[in-house]
């Protein structure tokens, strides 16, 4: 058994990373212009955010802002869990700033999804060509729409939720990046939906969907999509350390999901009537897996 002083020592490493990640995400909301930093510690948040994620002030903005979302969303949902364990599995939250930093963080999953693309059939050359329709299902504050918007410039994007105040946020960002023409958001449960052979691509955020939802939403998915088209299962992914996958399991069930296994998910679908069920092979360090099946 480790003494209090091995203990609080193991704390203190610990606090570094928890620290320098806190330093790299101010450096960079700085950076983009989200907030403004008292100038007596810019120099050191600088320093640090090198030291931690070298040349992460270089990159094009979008990717800057994906990932700087991705280290606000994981804080803001550890400070919850530390402030409020009481709360009841779900998102519910109607903070502004959790809901565009989790959906800023969402814009890496567009990119895994442009990425894999090319690996699913004809899919990548159905959405570059006019009349490409990808469904954005749990679209929050929108920005994973408008990042696949600006990934596939000649396809049609759907957004669906039933989070007004996410909603709300969406709506404003949609028009401000001028993408309403081409983005269009909807007031919807997914188990609503009445669109027949409409979409080319569906996405699916598992970690978001009650278990006692899936199966109706698959075939709602399934119905939705046209032949040859492909539903994307997402599941929370990270380093592969036994402790990640505790943790994802974790977030997993706050976040009002389940915490399927890959094997589970891709049961799910195939018992629903998806062809060529697999997950992709994880080439990217985004924190999502993506199980995937057609539809003949």
């Amino acid at each position: 058994m480790s003494s209090f002083d091995e203990l609080m020592g193991d704390v203190m490493r610990m606090s570094v990373e928890l620290e320098r990640l806190a330093a790299t995400a101010t450096h960079l909301r700085s950076d983009i212009g989200y907030i403004d930093v008292d100038p007596s510690i810019t120099d050191q948040l600088r320093t640090i955010s090198e030291l931690t994620l070298p040349g992460a002030s270089a990159l094009p903005l979008p990717q800057r802002e994906a990932l700087t979302g991705v280290i606000m969303t994981l804080f803001r949902q550890a400070a919850d869990l530390v402030e409020h364990p009481e709360r009841p599995p779900g998102w519910s939250f109607d903070d502004p700033t959790i809901l565009q930093t989790t959906s800023r963080a969402s814009t890496s999953v567009a990119d895994v999804l442009a990425a894999v693309a090319p690996l699913l059939g004809t899919l990548a050359r159905r959405l570059d060509q006019p009349g490409g329709a990808f469904l954005d299902i749990g679209t929050g504050a929108g920005w994973l729409a408008i990042a696949a918007a600006r990934h596939w410039p000649n396809a049609n994007v759907c957004g669906i939720d039933i989070h007004q105040p996410a909603l709300a946020l969406a709506t404003s960002s949609v028009q401000e990046a001028g993408l309403e023409q081409r983005i269009e958001l909807r007031d919807q449960d997914v188990r609503d939906l009445p669109d027949v052979d409409a979409f080319d691509l569906v996405w699916l955020p598992g970690p978001f969907l009650p278990e006692g939802l899936v199966p109706a939403t698959l075939d709602v998915c399934h119905r939705a999509l046209r032949p040859n088209g492909w539903l994307a299962f997402g599941i929370y992914g990270g380093p592969d350390m036994p402790i990640a996958h505790q943790l994802a399991d974790l977030r997993t069930i706050r976040s009002g999901g389940h915490p399927w296994t890959a094997d589970e998910a891709s049961a799910q679908l195939v018992g629903h009537g998806f062809d060529t069920v697999h997950e992709v092979t994880r080439t990217w360090h985004a924190p999502v897996r993506l199980i995937v099946g057609s539809v003949a």
